[in-house]
């Protein structure tokens, strides 16, 4: 039987016909395309506004040009005996033996058993010095951790830290106006500097470990007499001799006030009338004078500049706060401006970008 004899055939002509093309909108499929874009990018910025406190920080400034007033701000909850310092970008509290580290928006990050009831608090970088005062008791921390804590012989008067860890320590002694111990990142001990007839007012140790400076106030005469010294660490470790490679005696009356030293390792030292630095324990160069009056306020502790707030008369009975921004390394380097004119009162927040350069941004009005 040849069933296959009834199959039906296809006429050729059906057979040679093509199926017909889908046309595709290019113009639509770009469309979408740049919608999907838009989408992603508008959803991988709200993920990163939420969890970046930078990013969100500078679109709020930059961007919303938000105001921050006092009750949009965070707040932490302190007791009356509570220490409060600012520490790496942080917030630092210290009550009843406990330490506790706060992020900018007021969640705590840790918390860290340190047994001091009366603190000075020092930082540098990313480590922080917690000592007693008047006590004996010193911790070095860094980050989430104790590095190391001590308990030294003597009253403990004030302490210095510098970015790498080292630490110094002026105590109290019956036999000397003070001693002065300095530790290495370790905590273990390289020399004792003895201040016998003296007042120290201020100390600091090199950011590359190698010197500590002093600053001293003689109050044994009728004027008062100030002095600057500085100690290679590496030949007062050895036996001491040759260890002061430099000391220089200011004007009678003219007083020490602070000491740091800069990023490029510039020793600032700050007085009464004016800044200035001493560079390869040599060179003195006036960086800034207070002469001309109407200085509101100066900070000599700024790494790379130093700011020098005034006032000036602009017409009768009115005057602009001036803030100056002063090149550490070149006094004629700087920016100035006007924070307030008047009676307004505001807080501006500058942050040096790293290219020289200073971005102030408006941060707070009352």
């Amino acid at each position: 039987m040849a069933f296959g004899m009834n199959k039906e055939k296809k006429p050729k002509s059906e057979e040679g016909k093509k199926r017909p093309k889908i046309k595709i909108d290019k113009k639509k499929a770009i469309r979408i395309a740049i919608i999907v874009s838009v989408i992603l990018l508008i959803m991988t910025l709200l993920f990163v506004y939420t969890n970046n406190e930078n990013f969100r920080s500078w679109v709020d400034t930059h961007i919303f040009r938000r105001e921050v007033h006092e009750g949009t701000l965070p707040y932490i909850n302190i007791g009356r005996n509570t220490h409060i310092y600012a520490y790496n970008g942080s917030i630092i509290t210290l009550e009843q033996n406990t330490l506790r580290s706060f992020n900018r928006v007021a969640n705590e990050e840790f918390s860290l058993g340190v047994r001091i009831l009366s603190p000075i608090f020092e930082s540098s970088g990313r480590y922080l010095v917690v000592a007693e005062a008047g006590g004996s008791r010193v911790y070095l921390i860094s980050g989430r951790n104790i590095i190391w804590q001590k308990e030294l012989e003597g009253e403990i008067d004030s302490v210095a830290v510098n970015r790498n860890g080292y630490v110094a320590v002026a105590l109290a002694d019956p036999s000397y106006r003070k001693i002065i111990e300095t530790f290495n990142r370790s905590g273990t001990e390289l020399f004792r500097k003895f201040i016998a007839t003296s007042t120290l007012v201020d100390m600091d140790i090199s950011n590359d470990n190698r010197y500590l400076a002093i600053a001293e106030l003689d109050l044994s005469g009728i004027i008062m007499q100030s002095s600057i010294r500085i100690i290679s660490i590496e030949s007062a470790r050895a036996d001491g001799i040759g260890a002061e490679v430099f000391a220089h005696t200011a004007s009678p009356g003219d007083i020490i006030i602070s000491i740091n030293y800069s990023n490029r390792n510039h020793l600032i030292c700050r007085y009464g009338s004016h800044v200035e630095s001493i560079r390869n324990n040599s060179t003195r160069e006036q960086l800034v004078s207070f002469s001309g009056g109407g200085v509101l306020f100066v900070d000599s502790n700024l790494n790379t500049h130093i700011a020098k707030v005034e006032r000036e008369d602009t017409e009768t009975f009115s005057s602009d706060t001036i803030l100056r921004l002063i090149d550490n390394n070149d006094p004629n380097r700087g920016n100035s401006v006007t924070i307030a004119r008047n009676t307004k009162k505001h807080i501006y927040i500058w942050k040096y970008d790293g290219d020289k350069s200073w971005d102030g941004s408006f941060v707070f009005k009352y």
